[in-house]
């Protein structure tokens, strides 16, 4: 994908790109929050023995978050929903 066809779909799906500053968390909050949803709702209610364990648990971790998990910002829908909504732009 070129870099022209990136931000044109950006674009036309209205969403504002940019880098955050080095050493600013702050900047960055929606995967500051995503990290907090990350600890608190699952890495502490498990045990993990090996690193294997802790990736195929990432794993469900993020087939349970984009397509089971509603959240309130997104109207109490799941991250999946709304990327099937918004796959009907051209992009």
């Amino acid at each position: 994908m070129s870099q022209k066809f990136f931000k044109d779909c950006l674009k036309v799906r209205t969403i504002f790109h940019h880098k955050i500053d080095k050493g600013s968390p702050w900047q960055n909050g929606k995967v500051e929050r995503l990290f907090k949803t990350l600890f608190d709702e699952w890495i502490n209610f498990h045990n993990y023995m090996t690193p294997k364990s802790l990736s195929d648990s990432l794993e469900e971790f993020r087939q349970w978050f984009n397509n089971e998990r509603e959240i309130q910002k997104l109207g109490y829908k799941t991250p999946m929903q709304i990327m099937k909504e918004k796959q009907k732009t051209p992009c």
